[in-house]
């Protein structure tokens, strides 16, 4: 399928230069998120994923970049990390290890 056409999939931002964006899209720059600055209230949360192999999870900058790896533990095929205050975002990603 073509990237931006009608498909019915439907994405939360749109690309700077106005076309829809496209399924999969991993480039966070592309996004129109509103207005400066970003104001986020820290909600506690403990994450869970079922996963197979070894992970690792970063917190990521606002433009996508890796900031800090976040400690996480992997017991019995699922993975736990903590979203904390300290980590400063709303994005994380995990690895394959």
């Amino acid at each position: 399928m073509e990237c931006g056409a009608d498909n019915g999939w439907r994405p939360v931002g749109q690309r700077t230069d106005g076309r829809a964006a496209c399924p999969g899209t991993t480039d966070l720059q592309n996004y129109q998120w509103g207005k400066g600055p970003t104001v986020a209230q820290h909600v506690p949360a403990q994450l869970t994923f079922r996963v197979t192999g070894n992970r690792k999870v970063y917190a990521l900058a606002p433009n996508g970049a890796r900031a800090k790896q976040v400690a996480a533990t992997l017991q019995n095929d699922q993975l736990t990390f903590a979203a904390q205050a300290s980590d400063a975002t709303l994005l994380y990603e995990m690895t394959m290890e």
